[in-house]
């Protein structure tokens, strides 16, 4: 009912009322990205499966978890109301991500520590992405495995 009144208040007079009537920013591209690459980083962390304490890389995969059709669905009603800050947040913590891949696929002879120094960076950038208040930030967090 809210979402109809503020339609009729925008066709009405935006400039009169002081309402914002643009649509908010899409922000689809920015999830899928997020969750493609989050899953890259799962198999290339899980490749050295044995730092993590896992016995097998399917073991890791496992226990680590990935971002399945739940936990996209899960994020992005986690971000939804919020797109303007979302879209710079996930651009920030995309970035992160990218590098948190580079940095594992640099650990090509699993390296003791190197693999847990990579995340700790990304876990460090990711905590200093800003965008989204930390309602929204704990929803979002709470969709990963």
């Amino acid at each position: 009912m809210l979402d109809r009144l503020a339609a009729r208040l925008c066709l009405l007079s935006p400039a009169l009322l002081g309402l914002s009537c643009q649509a908010p920013p899409d922000i689809s591209g920015e999830l899928e990205y997020f969750a493609d690459v989050y899953n890259v980083s799962v198999g290339l962390r899980c490749e050295c499966h044995q730092e993590y304490g896992y016995a097998s890389g399917p073991e890791c995969e496992e226990g680590v978890g990935s971002i399945d059709l739940e936990r996209r669905g899960c994020i992005a009603d986690a971000l939804e109301g919020h797109e303007e800050g979302a879209k710079g947040y996930l651009e920030c913590v995309n970035d992160a991500l990218d590098v948190l891949v580079a940095c594992l696929e640099a650990d090509n002879e699993c390296i003791e520590g190197a693999g847990m120094t990579c995340l700790s960076d990304y876990d460090t950038t990711r905590a200093g992405c800003s965008g989204l208040a930390s309602v929204q930030r704990d929803s979002f967090q709470a969709c990963l495995p």
